[in-house]
């Protein structure tokens, strides 16, 4: 599809950029997709009526104490629309208020501070209910373990033991194209999301993250995917909520019930329009990391990358507008890319390599991006810290476009603005 101007999301707002003269420029979206007209009632719908479970009341019947597993502020899930619905149906089942965990499954991430709690629950709910961080480092216990098919090493599951012992376990997501995991949501939820460092760690194995089929989109032969299902199963999982959601951040679809039949059918619905039109690979692909939430760190950007790595010419240029407000990453991640001259050479040999750093596989797959061809950065990094990141930085998202074309004498760009929300396919 032509177009002249192109807008990028970049923090909560956007960049825009126009083709160099002489140079095509194609677009690539998701397929455009209403949002629900009534999301809350479609929340309560899902829930009254589960796909493979019996009602969400019916499940709650008896059960002393609830954990309810939420996403973290890097995934821009509505939980505040479906906590309004599946708090009272717990509570209306005989569930104390005060026996309700809502447990933030933070993997290894940073924890939540009490301002971004109440962004992330919503103001009410973090008010009136035990909101909590989950901690990768402390407070897990192990429930089995699955085994690594690649090396039969054995990854044992330690989950958050808030979770573990509660009378009825319930997550909640949103599925979405996942850098390495085919898609996100589901399982997701459990390992890594509640896992303990020791479990998220072997299930960032540099061989499962260096399989083939460890890629976005991918569902069948996907080695984490598998893992992190068969963690679910051992672990247990009363009742699923996963939404779906469109360029605009709008629910397009809820599911509720058994945990995989949600997670499948989701797939299934989202699939429908994140797989964009196949194309030949471009020597400049523009491309982000669809705004907040993701963009806040280059460590989460690097998503925005890999999701366009399909479409990406050997010798090319990925420009990747990025705000990068939070900096780098964390303090782990943020020496490993400091300490790392080579990065493509560093992935090469990481397999071999004694030790494991903290957000390795995030810089991992950076590898394969360099590897194929440059990055050009528009962000807030100061220019440093963008080099130390493997980039070249550009104070404008034009100048880094025009400088990209220059660079390989391309005469067509393509622009992906949604970045890891979509799926890249080349033409075969």
């Amino acid at each position: 599809m032509a177009a002249e101007t192109v807008q990028i999301p970049f923090g909560r707002g956007h960049l825009a950029f126009k083709a160099p003269r002489g140079v095509e420029l194609e677009a690539l979206r998701s397929k455009p997709k209403k949002g629900l007209r009534d999301p809350d009632a479609a929340v309560a719908a899902a829930v009254a009526e589960p796909l493979s479970a019996r009602p969400l009341g019916e499940v709650a019947a008896g059960a002393r104490n609830a954990c309810i597993v939420v996403s973290d502020i890097t995934r821009p899930v509505p939980n505040g629309l479906i906590l309004g619905r599946v708090l009272p149906v717990i509570e209306g089942a005989g569930v104390a208020r005060e026996a309700i965990t809502i447990l933030i499954g933070t993997g290894t991430h940073r924890a939540a501070p009490p301002a971004e709690i109440a962004e992330i629950v919503g103001a009410r709910v973090a008010r009136k209910y035990r909101v909590v961080n989950h901690d990768c480092r402390r407070g897990n216990t192990r429930i089995g373990a699955v085994t690594n098919p690649l090396t039969g090493a054995e990854i044992p599951v330690l989950l958050d033991r808030r979770y573990v012992n509660a009378d009825l376990k319930i997550v909640t997501g949103l599925v979405e194209p996942h850098i390495f995991c085919g898609y996100s949501g589901g399982r997701k939820a459990l390992l890594p999301g509640i896992a303990a460092l020791t479990s998220i760690r072997r299930w960032h194995g540099p061989e499962l993250i260096a399989h083939p089929k460890s890629a976005p989109g991918v569902t069948r032969g996907n080695l984490p995917a598998a893992l992190s299902l068969d963690a679910a199963r051992q672990a247990g999982c009363d009742f699923a909520v996963n939404v779906t959601l469109n360029r605009d951040r709008q629910v397009t679809g809820v599911f509720a019930g058994d945990v995989e039949a949600v997670y499948d059918g989701a797939v299934e619905f989202v699939e429908s329009y994140v797989l964009t039109e196949p194309v030949a690979p471009a020597k400049v692909i523009v491309t982000s990391a669809a705004g907040r939430p993701l963009d806040a760190t280059f460590y989460q950007a690097i998503k925005g990358l890999i999701a366009v790595l399909p479409i990406m010419a050997e010798g090319g240029v990925a420009v990747l507008a990025a705000e990068a407000s939070e900096g780098i990453g964390d303090a782990g991640f943020t020496r490993l890319v400091r300490r790392t001259r080579d990065v493509v050479g560093w992935s090469e040999n990481l397999a071999g390599r004694r030790g494991f750093s903290m957000g390795q596989w995030q810089l991992q797959r950076m590898a394969w991006v360099r590897a194929r061809g440059a990055v050009y950065l528009v962000s807030g990094l100061d220019d440093a810290d963008a080099r130390a990141a493997f980039s070249e930085p550009f104070g404008t998202l034009q100048a880094a476009v025009e400088a990209a074309a220059a660079s390989t004498g391309a005469k067509r760009i393509v622009a992906v603005p949604e970045g890891p929300y979509v799926v890249t396919r080349p033409v075969h």
